[in-house]
């Protein structure tokens, strides 16, 4: 798995914000507007956060071999996620980034391949997902995805790829 901003340029996403495709990849499915919610170690509460759920919105796709997803930074709307006066200052340092970020005209992305994930769980009857995997260290590291609408089907697309690919469905 992938996380980052500006060493996703021409390699991850384009100028555009589009997502840069390997010879012969295809996308499957293009979801304007959605999150994801990245975080590592045992526990969300008490893991790192990688990519936080906050009101700013990206396009997630879901290409035949890996998931790719790559948001626009708004310090406004960053700092509204965390403009409560407990994480006042995640709020505004978080802003800052999306200022410079926005200004240089990067995104943010994550690309994570399906063979990465060991295994998943769908919960509340396909209403959300959660992707399992390790990094190089062995910690764990979780993605939620969410289901947004009631037409958005990226989670039984996402689920036949990662057993395709070899993840394992918990129950």
């Amino acid at each position: 798995m992938r996380i980052g901003d500006l060493e996703g340029l021409n390699e991850i996403y384009d100028a555009k914000g589009n997502p840069v495709l390997k010879p012969g990849e295809q996308i499957l499915r293009r979801i304007n507007g959605d999150n994801i919610y990245v975080w590592k170690g045992k526990r969300a509460l008490s893991g790192k956060v990688l990519i936080g759920s906050t009101k700013e919105k990206g396009t997630l796709y879901l290409t035949d071999t890996r998931l790719i997803f790559i948001r626009t930074p708004d310090p406004a709307l960053y700092l509204k996620t965390y403009g409560d006066p407990l994480s006042l200052s995640e709020g505004v340092s978080g802003s800052l980034k999306a200022r410079d970020l926005k200004a240089l005209g990067l995104k943010v992305f994550a690309e994570l391949p399906y063979q990465e994930v060991r295994s998943f769980k769908s919960h509340r009857r396909g209403k959300w997902m959660e992707l399992r995997l390790d990094d190089e260290q062995g910690i764990p590291i979780r993605m939620n995805l969410v289901r947004r609408k009631k037409d958005d089907d990226k989670i039984p697309v996402l689920e036949e790829m990662l057993v395709k690919h070899g993840a394992r469905k918990l129950n």
